[in-house]
């Protein structure tokens, strides 16, 4: 059951009166079963940023094992690094999407810069676009690094038909000593809400406990979907997308 007014078929988003959103086809077989055979509990969206890296591979084999799926916000440099780890992201069934060439803020408020030109933000978000279509993906998100965001990113958004994802739960996993400190930091997550995670040694340890907890409380997976309605009427600038469980083919 979707948790948005937008209704995911045949590997779309159809979104309001505004039409239809595109959105990754996802795959649906026996390895990669939800992590809860009963979602009762709902769905949360596992989100992971500033990839590819090396731990990647070890990354995605972990949330194969545990039946779950997730969004990764990619560094376009990262991809270009690694574009191997990213294809394997996508051909098991993540999501790939947009996080900037370079982590660069958009805003400059995080690391007390000057904001970018309109053309940098374009040129940030849409070369990042052409290093996930090169892997096999389709660029439809933009997560902006740090969070940072204003007017002028939201236009530039536009202009490129993505819609900016933020975040309800931030582990600060990159703080974290230990997989079972991020475990403690995940805890609070609430069905419908968007986890923000990173590549990092302790949080690839910390899946298999991640997983475990979701099974406790009957928690699957889900994926982000937008709507086009809500978009126009969410305050601020950073949209937090609604979470649904992931569409058949």
């Amino acid at each position: 059951m979707l948790l948005t007014v937008g209704v995911v078929l045949g590997g779309y988003v159809f979104a309001g009166s505004q039409g239809m959103l595109p959105y990754p086809h996802f795959r649906q077989d026996s390895t990669y079963a939800p992590v809860a055979q009963d979602c009762s509990g709902g769905h949360v969206a596992l989100t992971f940023d500033d990839g590819p890296s090396i731990l990647s591979d070890t990354l995605v084999q972990k949330l194969g094992e545990n039946g779950l799926r997730a969004t990764f916000f990619v560094n376009g440099n990262h991809v270009e690094e690694f574009p191997n780890a990213a294809k394997r992201m996508i051909r098991e069934g993540h999501s790939v999407q947009n996080h900037g060439w370079d982590h660069t803020s958009m805003s400059g408020a995080a690391t007390d810069t000057p904001p970018l030109s309109k053309p940098d933000m374009l040129k940030q978000i849409q070369s990042t676009a052409d290093a996930i279509s090169e892997v096999g993906g389709k660029s439809v998100m933009f997560r902006p690094p740090y969070g940072d965001a204003n007017g002028a990113l939201t236009e530039v958004e536009k202009e490129v038909s993505h819609f900016d994802v933020g975040w309800d739960l931030d582990t600060f996993d990159y703080e974290q000593p230990s997989p079972q400190a991020v475990l403690k930091k995940f805890r609070p997550v609430k069905s419908g809400e968007i986890v923000l995670l990173h590549e990092k040694e302790a949080t690839v340890g910390s899946i298999d406990l991640l997983a475990q907890e979701m099974r406790s409380r009957k928690l699957c997976s889900g994926q982000i979907v937008s709507s086009a309605e809500e978009r126009e009427t969410w305050p601020g600038y950073t949209f937090h997308a609604s979470v649904a469980s992931w569409g058949a083919p």
